[in-house]
Order: C-alpha cells, then sequence, then structure tokens
C-alpha cells in the first residue's frame, strides 16, 4: 500500500498546510512510533501532574529573568534545533558557530539547574547563554501533542484492520480538523517568537520528531530558511532494503520538510539523487554540500599537525545492538547461525588483520561503536589484548587514530568519513550475500572478511572528496 491510497486523495489535499505533521506520523508508525515523534520535546510524561502545573509558572519566570541577563549579538540570528546541541562529535563545530554567528536556541528548565557543571565546560555555558527562545513546557505544546497522539492510534487502528482512510471518512477528517486547528494555532504563537529574536535560519539534524516540523512550518510561514544537516553518510546505507514488512511502500525514504538538506560530500549528494532517497514535503527542496560535521578546519590543521602518519591501522567494530535492531536478519544474508558468528567476537575479522599485523609489524587499533553494549566489549577483552590490540575509548583517542592510521576497516559507519579526510585508506566489510552498495566515488572499497588479507597498506586516499565542514555554507541562507 502507499501513502495516496491510504489517505485518499480528498483527505490530502484539505489539509495540505498540515501534510508535514501527517506525514510524521505516517512514517513513524513502522518505525519508532509515537517516543520517535516526540524526540526530545519537553516533558511528554509529566502533563497534567502537580509538578508539571507547578513547574510552568516557575519556568516562565526563570526564563524572563534568563532573558535580563542572556547575551545576544545585534542583528539577525541561526536557531539551531536541540538535536544538534547534544552531539558531542560536533564540539569544534560549536565553538566556531557560537565564535562567529549569533547562535540561539530553545531554553528548557533543566538548564537553569546545571550551575556547577556550566562553570567546568566554557562551551556548555555559552550554549546556555544562548537559550533565548521560550515556548512553554514544549515547543509543540500539550493540545498538538494530544491531537497527534490521536490521530497516530487512529491509523495504527486502520492499518492494523486492513482498512484506509476512507473507510471511516467522517471519523478521520473530523479527527484531522481538529488537529489542523491545534498546529495553526501553535504556528501563530510561535511566529512572533522568531520574528522578536530575528531569526534568519533555522538548522536541525534530526527534522523527524513533532517539534522541529513545527518549527519548519512556523519558519516557512515567517519567510525564514530551514535545514537538516546530515548527520550520516547516506552512501554508506546497503542499497538492498532490509525491511520488507512496512506498512508502505515508500515509507523507507527519507522524510524532509525543510528548504535544504546539508550532505558531507559529493558522492553523499549524488547518491541521494541517483536513488531518490528523499521524501520531500515541498517541491522546493535542495540538496547542498557542506563537509564533513565532525571536523572543522581549524581542528584538521591541528590534528594534521599533532598527528602524523604512522603504520597502524583502526578496526572499527560493528556494533550488535546495530543488527539487533534489524527484524529482518535474513535480508542481510545472513542464517541464524551465522548471525550468531557475526554478533560474536568478530574472531575471524581480528586473526586475519592480527597477521597482517604481524607480517608488517602495524599497530591495530580497536574503535567500538559507541552503543556497545558493555558485556560485549569485554567478552572480547581477552582476545583483544592478546592479539596486542589497543582498544580506543575517548574521543581524543579516537582522532589520534584516524589522523595517524593508513588504513581503516569496518561496516557501515561515518567514522570513514574522519578517515578519508585525513588521507587513510577504507575497507567497507561486506557481511551478507545481499548487500550491495554504490559507494558514488567516496573513496571506500568493498571487502569480505575473508578477503583482509589482501588488502594494500600503501598509497593513502588523496582524492579529495571529503572535506571539514564550510561553516559559513551551513549558515549560508537566501531571502525567501
Amino acid at each position: 500500500m502507499t501513502i495516496e491510497k491510504f489517505i485518499g486523495s480528498e483527505l490530502r489535499r484539505k489539509y495540505d498546510d498540515i501534510w508535514p505533521i501527517v506525514r510524521l506520523v505516517l512514517y513513524h508508525l513502522d518505525t519508532t512510533g509515537k517516543v520517535g515523534i516526540m524526540g526530545l520535546d519537553g516533558e511528554w510524561r509529566e502533563q497534567g501532574s502537580f509538578r508539571s502545573k507547578l513547574v510552568c509558572p516557575i519556568r516562565f519566570i526563570a526564563y524572563q529573568w534568563h532573558r535580563l541577563f542572556s547575551v545576544q549579538k545585534p542583528g539577525p540570528s541561526i536557531y539551531l534545533s536541540n538535536s544538534m546541541l547534544r552531539i558531542d562529535r560536533y564540539t569544534g563545530l560549536l565553538e566556531e558557530l557560537y565564535e562567529n554567528y549569533n547562535i540561539i536556541s530553545p531554553f528548557s528548565w533543566s538548564d537553569i539547574n546545571r550551575e556547577t557543571f556550566l562553570k567546568k565546560n566554557d562551551l556548555q555555558k555559552k550554549i546556555y547563554q544562548s537559550r533565548q527562545l521560550y515556548f512553554g513546557k514544549s515547543v509543540s505544546g500539550q493540545c498538538v501533542k494530544t491531537h497527534v497522539e490521536r490521530i497516530y492510534d487512529l491509523f495504527f487502528e486502520l492499518l492494523s484492520k486492513n482498512e484506509v482512510c476512507n473507510d471511516r471518512y467522517e471519523y478521520v477528517d473530523r479527527s484531522l480538523q481538529m488537529l489542523q486547528s491545534a498546529v495553526n494555532e501553535r504556528i501563530d504563537e510561535i511566529v512572533p517568537r522568531l520574528k522578536e529574536r530575528q531569526v534568519s535560519c533555522f538548522i536541525t539534524i534530526n527534522e523527524r520528531n513533532i517539534q522541529d516540523v513545527l518549527i519548519i512550518l512556523a519558519c516557512r510561514r515567517a519567510g525564514i530558511w530551514t535545514k537538516e544537516l546530515s548527520h550520516q553518510q547516506n552512501c554508506m546505507f546497503n542499497l538492498v532494503r532490509y525491511d520488507d514488512k512496512r506498512f508502505f511502500d515508500d515509507n523507507a525514504k527519507m522524510y524532509s520538510a525543510t528548504h535544504e538538506s546539508c550532505q558531507w560530500s559529493e558522492p553523499d549528494k549524488e547518491f541521494c539523487i541517483k536513488y531518490n532517497v528523499f521524501d520531500a514535503v515541498y517541491n522546493d527542496f535542495r540538496i547542498s554540500v557542506v563537509g564533513c560535521p565532525e571536523v572543522t578546519e581549524k581542528e584538521y590543521l591541528i590534528n594534521n599537525k599533532k598527528y602524523t602518519k604512522e603504520d597502524a591501522m583502526v578496526i572499527f567494530v560493528p556494533s550488535v545492538s546495530y543488527f539487533m535492531e534489524r527484524r529482518n536478519k535474513e535480508a542481510f544474508g545472513i542464517s541464524q547461525g551465522a548471525m550468531q558468528r557475526v554478533l560474536g567476537a568478530t574472531e575471524i575479522i581480528y586473526n586475519q588483520v592480527a597477521k597482517i599485523a604481524k607480517e608488517r609489524q602495524m599497530k591495530v587499533y580497536i574503535r567500538y561503536h559507541p552503543h556497545e553494549p558493555i558485556a560485549i566489549i569485554e567478552a572480547e577483552k581477552e582476545l583483544v589484548d592478546a592479539l596486542g590490540f589497543e582498544s580506543l575509548t575517548t574521543r581524543e583517542d579516537f582522532v589520534k587514530a584516524v589522523c595517524s592510521c593508513k588504513v581503516a576497516i569496518g561496516y557501515i559507519t561515518s567514522a570513514f568519513d574522519s578517515v578519508l579526510l585525513y588521507g587513510g585508506k577504507c575497507y567497507a566489510l561486506i557481511l551478507g550475500e545481499k548487500e550491495q552498495y554504490d559507494f558514488c566515488g567516496l573513496g571506500v572499497q568493498r571487502i569480505r572478511p575473508n578477503e583482509i588479507l589482501n588488502i594494500t597498506l600503501e598509497n593513502c586516499n588523496e582524492d579529495g572528496v571529503v572535506h571539514s565542514i564550510d561553516i559559513n555554507q551551513l549558515c549560508t541562507y537566501p531571502q525567501i
């Protein structure tokens, strides 16, 4: 079934102004559900409680006090979504943004209880001082949240009964009408606050949540440019769809209501266009290239001077939790027995690398995925130590490894971008017969575990496809 068939052409036209919200609900029906829709939007689980009723007035008073002492540069401002501020890999990017632009973000109650931490972290203090937008308990507000939840439950019920919206047209129409009223009322409240703070551009890294979509709709009404900075390398993904149980045929595409999607490299942009990656809500959607957000030019110059190339290799270990989240394991071409082997200690890969390291006197770094279960790391520790590999635990360890290594082996990982940026070679592991990739010239080579002994270590990558992020390009916006 397609989304158009489920909604029906009449309802689609009638509620065109809130289609980004409706499409958001449909996008999440068979992915992360209500939790994904709500994202980081305030105290969703505390609504109606005595505490939330008490905190709201206190929060507003604290916000008014905060505004008096907050620092704001004159002129237009760049509005960063909360999602941007939670990525620790973007510390350098955030530092330079705050140094060169008037950055603002939403104020939240949790910020005023962090004085001890703020004294130790200048960047967090800058972020705290930039919280100059107040939307109440949350961006979306209780009324919008309530109607979004009801629409979600209604759509899910229809699909579970193999029905479409036209089968219960009047009830669906009435529900969408209430959502429309709540959304437009909330946008009317948001727009003046954006104008008051002279917002000229809104940037997020994840627009697939209710608060960001509402801000995008409000920005569009106010004539403000909106962007989503991609937080992944799109051309690293498997071309074969791993989940055939989606409700809608077109729901695998990345939903987008922004004006612009900012990709890390030209290969990423080429991949998005070539494979029609986005389900763009508006026809003014464009794709640009801004560079790798994990490395600024300033960081690149410092790190290049600090670390020199050495005979070293990095293994980016595929996360066990990554595989466990995939509902249709067979789509990877991996049987249950083989899956156990992949999810175990990756001993075959380690032993192959150990042979190369011994033959060529190379240092080997092991970098586990940030979400790797601690139990797996501990279970592998004896093997890793016995092979003489060095485990990377801190961000500084990671930077040292990607700068100094000549070769990196991994699965689907954005860490390849940093390796390529610093001139290393990358080999992507192919773990299943059905996997298909098109890196679109990224400079990554495919390799199976039993082919590791054939890799070459000379002639590091110098194709220049990957660049550090261009902050001016990221913050460039047209007048609309």
